[in-house]
C-alpha cells in the first residue's frame, strides 16, 4: 500500500467515527469529498455500497435523505503538481454543488 493511505484498520476506525458525526449534524444537506478513498468513506458511512456510486470527478450525487456528494480529485500537492486537478476544475465542483444547493440563486450570487 502506498505510504501516502492510511492502513485499512484506521479507515474502519475513521469511519465509525464519521458515521457519528453525519448522524449528528441533523441540517447536513452536502459533502464534498476529496478523491476515491473518501468517496467511498462517505457512502460507507451513509450506508450505501460503495460500488453503486463510482467515483467520477465533477459529478454530484443525491443520496439518502437529500444529502448530496460531490465528487473531486483530493487537492493533493501530486494532483496539482500533474495538473490532474487545477483551480477551475476545483472550482467547477464547488459551483456545481452550491447551484444544485441553491437553485435559484445567480452565479454573482453564488460567488
Amino acid at each position: 500500500m502506498p505510504a501516502n493511505l492510511p492502513e485499512p484498520a484506521e479507515v474502519t476506525i475513521c469511519n465509525r467515527f464519521l458515521r457519528g458525526k453525519f448522524q449528528a449534524m441533523i441540517n447536513l444537506r452536502a459533502v464534498l469529498e476529496l478523491g476515491v478513498l473518501a468517496h467511498a468513506a462517505v457512502l460507507k458511512a451513509c450506508g450505501t455500497p460503495p460500488t453503486r456510486i463510482r467515483f467520477h470527478h465533477g459529478e454530484v450525487h443525491a443520496l439518502l435523505d437529500k444529502l448530496l456528494l460531490a465528487n473531486s480529485y483530493h487537492v493533493s500537492r501530486y494532483n496539482t503538481d500533474t495538473g490532474r486537478l487545477t483551480t477551475e476544475m476545483f472550482c467547477e465542483v464547488v459551483a456545481s454543488l452550491l447551484a444544485r444547493l441553491h437553485p435559484t440563486a445567480t452565479a454573482k450570487q453564488l460567488a
